[in-house]
C-alpha cells in the first residue's frame, strides 16, 4: 500500500515539474501549474484552476495576470462572494422585485393562521420540492447565528433560521452551501 502511495506522489512530483518546464514554451511566459493554456485563431486563453477554500489560489490567479497582461480577466464567483465585493450603498438601494422572491408563510401553530409571511431568494432546487409543504418550528440560535458551525440536536426537524452572509469583520469563508450542509447535518427540515 505504502509503495504504491509512493509512486503515486512521486508521479505527481514529476508531472508538476514537467508542466513547469513545458508549460513557459506553450505560451511564452512562466505561469502557475494549475493554469491551463490554449491559442487559436490569434486568441490566447489563459484558464487558472482554483479552490476557492485554497490560500494558494489568489497567489496563483495574481501571477497568471501579472505575468500574461490580458485584455480580459474574467471571475467566476458565487453570490455571497460578489455580495462582499459589491458598494454597501449600492446594495441598500437595491430592493428585488417581489415577483422574483419566494413567498414563505411562518404559522403560528397555536392559530393555524399565517401570522407573517417573508419573501426570500429562490434557490435552484426548490423545484425539488414544489407543492411540499414545509413545516418544522422555526429554530434561531444567537450563539451560531450563522450557522458556521455544527448545529445542535434541537435542529433536528426544525426550520432553521440563519444569518445571511458572513459576521462584520470577520472575513470568514461561509457560503451558504456550508450552512445548508451544517443544518442537514443537524437534522433540519429547511433553511431560512
Amino acid at each position: 500500500y505504502y509503495g504504491l502511495l509512493g509512486c503515486c506522489a512521486a508521479v505527481m512530483l514529476l508531472w508538476r515539474l514537467y508542466r513547469r518546464r513545458t508549460m513557459a514554451d506553450d505560451c511564452g511566459t512562466q505561469v502557475p501549474y494549475t493554469c491551463g493554456f490554449v491559442a487559436s485563431g490569434g486568441r490566447e486563453l489563459f484558464l487558472v484552476a482554483t479552490v476557492h477554500i485554497s490560500p494558494r489560489a489568489p497567489i496563483d490567479v495574481k501571477t497568471v495576470i501579472e505575468r500574461t497582461r490580458p485584455d480580459i480577466a474574467m471571475i467566476e464567483l458565487d453570490d455571497e462572494r460578489l455580495d462582499r465585493m459589491r458598494d454597501v450603498e449600492q446594495q441598500r438601494q437595491r430592493i428585488p422585485k417581489e415577483d422574483d422572491l419566494q413567498p414563505i408563510r411562518l404559522t403560528d401553530p397555536a392559530g393555524g393562521e399565517p401570522t407573517t409571511t417573508l419573501f426570500a431568494q429562490r434557490a435552484v432546487w426548490n423545484g425539488e420540492r414544489e407543492g411540499s409543504k414545509v413545516a418544522g418550528e422555526v429554530l434561531f440560535d444567537e450563539g451560531n447565528a450563522y450557522g458556521l458551525a455544527p448545529l445542535s440536536k434541537a435542529a433536528r426537524g426544525r426550520v432553521v433560521l440563519l444569518r445571511r452572509g458572513a459576521p462584520s469583520g470577520g472575513g470568514q469563508f461561509c457560503p451558504f452551501a456550508l450552512k445548508a450542509f451544517h443544518a442537514a447535518k443537524g437534522g433540519a427540515e429547511a433553511v431560512l
